[in-house]
């Protein structure tokens, strides 16, 4: 169970597969992103009060708050989430050099 907006919300998994999270009475919306050595910038449409991260691996990434992203930035290691409580439409994310990673954006406003 993770707490979002003051809700329990239930994240079920499937390894390297998908992730379902079910919420109830919130505004949402969802991005997926393909993450590379290249910053990869995920875009919300609308301000988010609060961002449940997942990532799907199979190698680990790193976010920030701002463009320039690098690997000494905020780690989500492989089939791990974070939660990010901030106001938020544009999240920027990296992996390491020839690594690849799948990541899962499920916001909430």
């Amino acid at each position: 169970m993770v707490r979002v907006r003051g809700k329990n919300v239930k994240v079920e998994t499937q390894p390297n597969i998908s992730v379902n999270v079910t919420v109830t009475n919130v505004n949402e919306e969802q991005q997926t992103a393909a993450i590379t050595a290249v910053e990869t910038v995920v875009t919300f449409t609308t301000l988010m009060n609060s961002v449940l991260v997942y990532n799907d691996g199979p190698n680990d990434i790193y976010y920030s708050n701002a463009t320039g992203v690098d690997t000494t930035n905020f780690k989500i290691p492989a089939l791990s989430a974070a939660t990010l409580d901030a106001k938020k439409t544009l999240l920027y994310f990296i992996c390491a050099a020839g690594q690849t990673a799948t990541v899962y954006c499920y916001g909430v406003y």
